[in-house]
């Protein structure tokens, strides 16, 4: 079903607010969600509503707060709330504190999934600073050599601006996104419900044998991907995420997740001029590069994900069955 983006946030918003969130927590855990619909990323968008809603049912939340402050460094008490809120929070904490001081690492334990990791590195960017964001979660990936689920998916994120910050095609920055697994969680749910296969060499059944049935392989484990470099990407991740933070080593679902949110002054050494024309230059220079046998085009992180979003805006989001009617009955009920 094709709905139109301000539809489908005012429907969110109120579910959200049903729930147990504020109007502004609603709001921003809306957004995450729908930017991940509008970047193509419907593993990460309002398919998690309903989930979202039936984890704030369970489980008791308190206030996120910051816990250890030593200045530049900063480490938050998650509170057991939505990693949506956390993130945020922590964010927002790095922001500040780059301000003052030129660069910042917030960490926070006690937090749960976030979604979209990017979105988070993304508002660092949107500042005018350089964001990098990374956690781990449930263990569902094997390390390399390995067919038993040991690290998380374990994302991480890179935002970089290209100019002064603002909104539009000539303001989004670089962001680099993606999960240390070679599938995600949400690849492997969304092919199960589909009736789809997983491509091969992504996952293994609970035997350790390899599969591309994704019902097989959510009783069994994903793989790294780029296999001994996804997987020791993923084992530093997971050791910076919990040792460093305090948050378990091997969560639960949903439980005692660490986060990582580090922000950094871009213009701490060179001029903003100087800078800017060297994102300039190699945007350039990637752009220009010889693309290869049937490749269309060369493109730098994060411009397929902004492309599409732009697209998106002006035509609506797709949305599956189930989350369509969640929002449905929310417009049904505010009648």
């Amino acid at each position: 079903m094709q709905v139109q983006v301000n539809w489908a946030r005012e429907r969110a918003e109120s579910v959200l607010v049903k729930a147990g969130l504020n109007d502004d927590q609603a709001a921003l855990v809306s957004d995450a969600l729908i930017e991940a619909d509008l970047r193509g990323r419907a593993t990460h968008g309002l398919i998690r509503l309903n989930s979202i809603v039936g984890r704030m049912k369970r489980m008791a939340r308190r206030p996120v707060r910051i816990e250890t402050n030593r200045g530049a460094a900063v480490l938050v008490d998650g509170g057991n709330e939505l990693g949506y809120l956390v993130s945020d929070f922590c964010g927002r904490v790095a922001i500040e504190r780059c301000r003052e001081h030129g660069i910042a690492l917030v960490a926070a334990h006690d937090s749960s999934h976030a979604g979209m990791l990017g979105y988070f590195a993304e508002r660092i960017a949107r500042a005018d600073l350089m964001g990098l964001c990374f956690t781990n979660c449930l263990p569902k990936t094997a390390p390399a050599g390995a067919t038993q689920a040991v690290f998380g998916t374990n994302p991480l994120a890179i935002a970089i601006p290209t100019s002064a910050s603002g909104s539009g095609p000539a303001s989004d920055p670089i962001l680099l996104d993606f999960a240390t697994s070679a599938a995600t969680i949400g690849d492997m749910l969304l092919a199960a419900r589909d009736r789809r296969l997983l491509p091969e060499g992504v996952a293994v059944d609970a035997d350790g044998t390899p599969t591309t049935d994704p019902t097989l392989a959510q009783k069994g484990a994903l793989l790294a991907f780029g296999g001994h470099k996804g997987s020791g990407l993923a084992f530093a991740i997971q050791l910076m995420c919990t040792a460093f933070t305090g948050a378990t080593v091997f969560p639960g679902l949903g439980k005692d997740y660490g986060y990582i949110v580090m922000a950094c002054d871009p213009f701490l050494f060179v001029s903003r001029t100087q800078f800017f024309e060297g994102v300039r230059e190699l945007i350039w220079g990637l752009k220009s590069a010889r693309p290869g046998q049937g490749v269309a085009e060369v493109r730098y992180p994060g411009e397929r994900a902004f492309r599409a979003r732009r697209r998106a805006l002006a035509e609506g989001i797709v949305l599956d069955e189930p989350t369509a009617r969640l929002l449905a009955s929310a417009a049904a009920s505010d009648r």
